[in-house]
């Protein structure tokens, strides 16, 4: 039997009936112990009805105190297992009681057992024992109904020995779960839970406490994320009913106006900026208007372009654009039906073309489409234009003819015409265009005239320029371009080019446009272009028939030894640093010439009388070359007999004036200032029939003007001061209605003020009379300048139209000189 002393277990979780028993460190023992071990098991039986399930004195169960409840645990103290089964004396169960008795020291000095402990299925029936007896404990109403009763009291007889070591010899090793009794004295086990009842219920509250506090936190957590949850529900459901009654009040019950559709069109399609369509008074905000609610054919609104109507819609709108954009309503001299209820096609003007080419084919002034009804031809010269070109004028790409010349459009030309890919003949010149010229030619390449004369462009020529390579006429003159001409050199087929009156630098050598072998007109005169020699192969070219290199810094000698030339007609080298003498077989070689001006230049020597050759002259201007020898006005001009235009100034002309040139009936205009002419003027001069202007000023000349000039009624300019005039002039102003300036000395002569507003006075220092009417004179020469130059217009066909067919079966005629 078990020993008298009491032991406490945790039995459901020490041993559980179905699982296997864990896992102990092996102990080894002796036959005998073994042997009784196994035949112990009726009598552990029998004593099983003395265990109880009862709480101790506190309340606490047993299994509190073993798992570390409390200050009694002396699990540290005695552990369950040894990993040395004889680390510890042990002694085999035995029936015996005296196998329990014995000092410590003969339980020290045993030999250590030879068997092992039992098997797991032995541990395993024992373990089922004991939960059956403890099970009928519950139900035999023996132990307290306390739910936390869970201590396992064994009640051993009374001749048990209470030892220690008896127990210790079933295994329990210091007591299952750590209990300890001690050796033969140890305390019961209802004592210990007498005296640890407090502590282990101040366990328990703090567990309680603990528990709920934990508890608690989580509650409020719970309760926090709840909150937050249903907040967000709430915020998202909002958001959700807001967006929906956005949506069903936005798109489906408010449909987009037509002039909405137009503007979204123009915005995306166009790529018109959105504040142009809706600021009014904005030419695009006008004709969106007009387009959306004006328009009588009331197009439909495309919503891609990518149709024949949504094209006709663009070019209707374009066209509409322009007029607004150009102050159509106010300014244009001839509407040309523009905004008329009809196609586009029809706004043009039936009863007046376009004049000033010299073809018999005649152009409608307005709008021109093909057989596709797409706009080909755009004609508004002359027509009151002021505005800027909108950037819209590119979504015309059928466009073959653009002209407004002669208006008033500003700003800068669009990037945008670009888009224009076959446009061929483009004339915006005399207008008020300003900024650079586009880099566009890459795309309008195909183009035959390029007329952007007489504005403010300026920089300098753009890189695409050398794609023009089909380009007949190109006319830059008169702004404020800059650089070099090299990418002219790539236009070989350029026949007309105007670049005078603008800064254009470079070297003329005589590579200088030598590729350019189909010239026929060239300007560039008024720029900064410079040469140690003058080239020769521009006076030689086959087909030139105008060169104008006035106003630069040539220099060096006219070229001799010229092949007759009988091409050339007009030859401007005026205002250079030419030098040297006039030879036979340079200037007289150019047979063909009727417009020679070599004046303000240091030509030395005398102009050789082989200039007779030039039969055709009819401009002549050699003056203001102070390095000529002196001498009399050459007689050799007498043979000129088509001199319309004689400039014999500041040549130290001597002796009298020549009664001779009463043979050149045509002469317009006779300057025979700054000499040291002397004597009378012959009445012959005076009485030229197409005499227009005669400057006599600065010499020293005398006599009086006679009455009754023959072509008085011509006679628009007449200087006679710094002379020895004398006389009426009341008489001049009578006989010349269309006088504009008649400058005479204030001495020697009577004139009323109507007739002379001012004289210049010779008594005066001669720092005054020096500056007598020498500014008024060149201002009002340079003024008409064009009124003598009458031979030197520029060639009409040259924007022809008719340039842009290139049918090689009617090539276009040069114009004859038209007459004055």
């Amino acid at each position: 039997m078990l020993g008298s002393d009491r032991f406490a277990f945790e039995t459901p979780n020490v041993i559980d009936a179905g699982d296997d028993a864990p896992a102990a460190p092996p102990r080894r023992a002796s036959a005998v112990e073994y042997e009784q071990a196994r035949s112990s098991s009726d009598r552990l039986l029998s004593d099983i009805q003395d265990l109880q399930l009862q709480p101790d004195a506190n309340g606490n169960d047993e299994q509190e105190r073993f798992l570390g409840g409390g200050p009694q645990n002396n699990y540290d103290h005695h552990p369950p297992y040894s990993s040395n089964p004889f680390s510890r004396s042990r002694r085999p169960y035995s029936d015996d009681p005296s196998a329990s008795s014995g000092s410590s020291d003969n339980t020290s000095q045993q030999t250590p057992p030879e068997h092992s402990l039992p098997s797991v299925e032995e541990a395993r029936t024992y373990a089922a024992s004991i939960l059956h007896a403890t099970e009928q404990t519950r139900s035999g109403g023996n132990s307290s109904s306390d739910p936390f009763a869970r201590t396992v009291q064994l009640a051993a007889p009374s001749s048990v020995p209470t030892s220690s070591s008896s127990l210790k010899s079933l295994g329990f090793r210091g007591g299952i779960g750590g209990a300890s009794w001690g050796g033969a004295g140890g305390d019961h086990p209802k004592t210990r839970s007498t005296t640890t009842a407090s502590s282990s219920s101040k366990h328990l509250v703090r567990r309680e406490v603990l528990s709920f506090a934990s508890k608690a936190i989580v509650a409020v957590l719970l309760a926090i994320l709840f909150i937050v949850l249903v907040i967000m529900c709430v915020q998202l459901t909002k958001q959700k009913r807001g967006d929906e009654e956005s949506a069903s009040t936005v798109i489906p019950e408010t449909p987009l106006t037509r002039l909405e559709k137009v503007y979204a069109f123009i915005h995306q399609t166009l790529l018109t900026d959105t504040s142009e369509l809706v600021t009014p008074g904005r030419p695009q905000y006008m004709a969106s208007n007009w387009i959306a609610n004006m328009d009588i054919l009331s197009l439909d609104v495309p919503t891609a372009l990518n149709t024949t109507a949504a094209q006709a819609f663009v070019q209707r709108y374009v066209l509409a654009l322009l007029y607004y954009a150009t102050n159509g309503p106010d300014g244009w001299r001839n509407k040309a039906s523009f905004l008329s209820e009809q196609s586009e096609c029809g706004w043009f003007d039936r009863d007046k073309n376009v004049v000033g080419f010299n073809r018999s084919q005649t152009y409608a002034l307005g709008v021109t489409c093909n057989s596709d009804l797409e706009v080909v031809n755009l004609l508004l010269p002359s027509n009151g234009l002021k505005g800027s070109i909108p950037q819209e004028i590119g979504f015309l790409t059928s466009l073959t003819l653009l002209s407004m010349p002669h208006n008033q459009l500003t700003d800068e030309i669009p990037a945008d015409m670009a888009n224009l890919v076959g446009l061929q003949y483009l004339d915006l010149k005399f207008n008020f265009l300003k900024g650079r010229i586009p880099n566009m030619f890459e795309t309008v390449n195909d183009l035959r005239v390029l007329g952007l004369s007489n504005n403010y462009l300026e920089d300098q020529l753009p890189p695409s320029f050398d794609q023009l390579t089909a380009l007949k006429t190109l006319a830059i003159d008169d702004n404020l371009l800059e650089g070099d001409l090299s990418v002219v050199q790539a236009m070989t087929q350029l026949e007309f080019f105007y670049a005078d009156r603008n800064e254009f630098s470079g070297e003329v050598d005589n590579s200088f446009l030598a590729d350019l072998t189909q010239l026929r007109e060239l300007d560039l005169s008024g720029n900064q272009l410079t040469s140690t020699s003058f080239s020769k192969h521009l006076l030689q070219h086959p087909t030139l028939r105008i060169l104008d290199f006035s106003g630069n810094s040539i220099q060096g000698q006219i070229p001799a030894q010229l092949d007759e030339n009988n091409v050339l007609e007009f030859l401007s080298l005026r205002n250079n640093k030419l030098s040297g003498s006039v030879d036979p077989t340079s200037l007289p070689m150019l047979y063909r010439l009727d417009h020679l001006d070599v004046s303000g230049n240091l030509l030395e020597g005398h102009f050789p009388g082989e200039m007779t050759q030039i039969q055709n002259l009819t401009f002549l201007f050699m003056g203001n070359n102070p390095m000529l020898t002196p001498g009399p006005i050459p007689s050799w001009l007498y043979e000129l007999k088509h001199l319309r235009e004689l400039s014999l100034t500041n040549m130290k002309r001597t002796n009298d004036v020549p009664f001779w040139f009463d043979d050149l009936e045509d002469m317009l205009f006779l300057d025979l200032s700054h000499n040291e002419l002397s004597g009378h003027v012959p009445r012959q001069v005076w009485d030229l029939p197409k005499l227009a202007y005669i400057l006599l000023h600065n010499n020293t000349l005398s006599g009086q003007v006679p009455v009754g000039i023959v072509g008085g009624n011509k006679l628009q300019m007449v200087t006679l001061f710094d002379n020895g005039f004398s006389g009426d002039l009341d008489h001049v102003c009578a006989e010349a209605p269309v006088l504009e300036l008649l400058a005479a000395d204030c001495q020697g002569m009577t004139c009323s003020e109507e007739c002379c507003p001012s004289c210049c006075d010779r008594g005066a220092s001669a720092g005054v009379n020096a500056f007598c009417f020498n500014e008024a004179v060149p201002t009002y020469l340079t003024f008409f300048e064009g009124l003598w130059e009458l031979n030197y217009t520029r060639a009409q066909h040259s924007f022809d139209p008719a340039l842009v067919t290139d049918d090689p079966e009617n090539p276009v005629q040069p114009t004859e000189p038209s007459s004055p």
